[in-house]
Protein backbone atom coordinates (compact mmCIF):
# COMPACT_ATOMS: atom_id res chain seq x y z
CA UNK A 1 0.00 0.00 0.00
CA UNK A 2 1.39 3.37 -0.87
CA UNK A 3 1.75 6.03 1.82
CA UNK A 4 -0.87 8.37 0.37
CA UNK A 5 -3.54 5.68 0.23
CA UNK A 6 -2.88 4.74 3.85
CA UNK A 7 -2.97 8.33 5.07
CA UNK A 8 -6.12 9.14 3.09
CA UNK A 9 -7.85 6.07 4.54
CA UNK A 10 -6.97 7.27 8.04
CA UNK A 11 -8.31 10.73 7.18
CA UNK A 12 -11.59 9.27 5.95
CA UNK A 13 -11.93 7.01 9.00
CA UNK A 14 -11.43 9.93 11.39
CA UNK A 15 -13.87 12.11 9.47
CA UNK A 16 -16.52 9.37 9.48
CA UNK A 17 -16.10 8.63 13.19
CA UNK A 18 -16.28 12.30 14.16
CA UNK A 19 -19.44 12.76 12.09
CA UNK A 20 -20.97 9.65 13.65
CA UNK A 21 -20.18 10.88 17.17
CA UNK A 22 -21.54 14.38 16.55
CA UNK A 23 -24.75 13.16 14.86
CA UNK A 24 -26.00 11.44 18.00
CA UNK A 25 -27.93 13.10 20.82
CA UNK A 26 -25.62 11.66 23.45
CA UNK A 27 -21.83 11.51 23.09
CA UNK A 28 -20.52 7.95 22.90
CA UNK A 29 -17.35 8.14 24.99
CA UNK A 30 -16.13 4.81 23.64
CA UNK A 31 -16.24 6.22 20.11
CA UNK A 32 -14.56 9.42 21.31
CA UNK A 33 -11.67 7.40 22.72
CA UNK A 34 -11.54 5.30 19.55
CA UNK A 35 -11.24 8.33 17.26
CA UNK A 36 -8.75 10.01 19.60
CA UNK A 37 -6.53 6.92 19.69
CA UNK A 38 -6.74 6.58 15.91
CA UNK A 39 -5.79 10.24 15.45
CA UNK A 40 -2.86 9.95 17.86
CA UNK A 41 -1.56 6.93 15.97
CA UNK A 42 -2.05 8.69 12.65
CA UNK A 43 -0.13 11.74 13.88
CA UNK A 44 2.70 9.53 15.17
CA UNK A 45 2.93 7.88 11.75
CA UNK A 46 2.99 11.23 9.95
CA UNK A 47 5.59 12.63 12.33
CA UNK A 48 7.83 9.59 11.96
CA UNK A 49 7.58 9.06 8.20
CA UNK A 50 5.83 11.93 6.39
CA UNK A 51 7.37 14.97 8.05
CA UNK A 52 10.99 13.91 7.46
CA UNK A 53 10.13 13.59 3.75
CA UNK A 54 8.40 16.99 3.88
CA UNK A 55 11.46 18.63 5.40
CA UNK A 56 13.50 17.55 2.36
CA UNK A 57 11.08 19.31 0.01
CA UNK A 58 12.30 22.60 -1.33
CA UNK A 59 9.98 25.38 -0.23
CA UNK A 60 8.05 23.16 2.19
CA UNK A 61 9.43 24.65 5.40
CA UNK A 62 6.38 26.79 6.10
CA UNK A 63 3.78 24.10 5.44
CA UNK A 64 5.82 21.58 7.45
CA UNK A 65 6.00 23.94 10.42
CA UNK A 66 2.27 24.65 10.12
CA UNK A 67 1.43 20.93 9.98
CA UNK A 68 3.52 20.27 13.08
CA UNK A 69 1.81 23.13 14.92
CA UNK A 70 -1.60 21.76 13.91
CA UNK A 71 -0.64 18.36 15.33
CA UNK A 72 0.38 20.05 18.57
CA UNK A 73 -2.97 21.83 18.82
CA UNK A 74 -4.92 18.66 17.96
CA UNK A 75 -3.01 16.73 20.64
CA UNK A 76 -4.11 19.31 23.25
CA UNK A 77 -7.77 18.88 22.29
CA UNK A 78 -7.42 15.09 22.22
CA UNK A 79 -5.80 15.14 25.64
CA UNK A 80 -8.77 17.13 26.99
CA UNK A 81 -11.25 14.75 25.38
CA UNK A 82 -9.53 11.68 26.78
CA UNK A 83 -8.91 13.13 30.25
CA UNK A 84 -12.47 12.56 31.39
CA UNK A 85 -12.55 16.09 32.83
CA UNK A 86 -15.13 17.31 30.32
CA UNK A 87 -18.20 16.07 32.10
CA UNK A 88 -20.97 17.94 30.32
CA UNK A 89 -22.27 16.84 26.93
CA UNK A 90 -22.08 20.44 25.73
CA UNK A 91 -18.39 20.81 26.57
CA UNK A 92 -17.60 17.47 24.99
CA UNK A 93 -19.53 18.36 21.86
CA UNK A 94 -17.81 21.75 21.53
CA UNK A 95 -14.35 20.16 21.89
CA UNK A 96 -15.26 17.50 19.33
CA UNK A 97 -16.46 20.17 16.92
CA UNK A 98 -13.18 22.07 17.40
CA UNK A 99 -11.24 18.87 16.76
CA UNK A 100 -13.35 18.16 13.67
CA UNK A 101 -12.63 21.62 12.24
CA UNK A 102 -8.92 21.32 12.98
CA UNK A 103 -8.75 17.90 11.35
CA UNK A 104 -10.73 19.00 8.27
CA UNK A 105 -8.39 21.95 7.74
CA UNK A 106 -5.29 19.83 8.25
CA UNK A 107 -6.50 17.08 5.90
CA UNK A 108 -7.44 19.59 3.20
CA UNK A 109 -3.94 21.08 3.21
CA UNK A 110 -2.24 17.71 3.25
CA UNK A 111 -4.29 16.17 0.48
CA UNK A 112 -4.41 19.18 -1.86
CA UNK A 113 -1.02 20.81 -1.30
CA UNK A 114 1.40 18.56 0.48
CA UNK A 115 0.75 15.11 -0.94
CA UNK A 116 0.93 16.25 -4.59
CA UNK A 117 4.20 18.06 -3.88
CA UNK A 118 5.76 15.03 -2.21
CA UNK A 119 4.40 12.67 -4.86
CA UNK A 120 6.26 14.58 -7.57
CA UNK A 121 9.58 14.19 -5.79
CA UNK A 122 9.44 10.49 -4.92
CA UNK A 123 9.45 7.38 -7.04
CA UNK A 124 6.55 4.95 -6.76
CA UNK A 125 8.98 2.53 -5.14
CA UNK A 126 9.78 5.10 -2.41
CA UNK A 127 6.09 5.89 -1.94
CA UNK A 128 5.30 2.18 -1.54
CA UNK A 129 8.27 1.60 0.77
CA UNK A 130 7.26 4.43 3.09
CA UNK A 131 3.67 3.16 2.97
CA UNK A 132 4.82 -0.29 4.05
CA UNK A 133 6.77 1.19 6.97
CA UNK A 134 3.71 3.22 7.99
CA UNK A 135 1.46 0.17 7.77
CA UNK A 136 3.91 -1.91 9.79
CA UNK A 137 4.01 0.72 12.56
CA UNK A 138 0.23 1.03 12.54
CA UNK A 139 -0.31 -2.73 12.76
CA UNK A 140 2.32 -3.04 15.49
CA UNK A 141 0.70 -0.32 17.62
CA UNK A 142 -2.78 -1.78 17.12
CA UNK A 143 -1.48 -5.22 18.10
CA UNK A 144 0.17 -3.74 21.23
CA UNK A 145 -3.14 -2.11 22.15
CA UNK A 146 -5.00 -5.42 21.78
CA UNK A 147 -2.38 -7.18 23.92
CA UNK A 148 -2.79 -4.57 26.67
CA UNK A 149 -6.59 -5.02 26.62
CA UNK A 150 -6.32 -8.76 27.32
Amino acid sequence: MDMFTLLKQDHEEAKTLLEEILEKEEIDKTLVNQVCEALLLHMDIEEKYLYPVMKKQEGAEEITAEAQEEHKEARKVIEELMSGKLRSETKLKVKLEILQLEIEHHVEEEETELFPQIEKSLSQEEIDSIGQKMLKLKESRLQEKETVKK
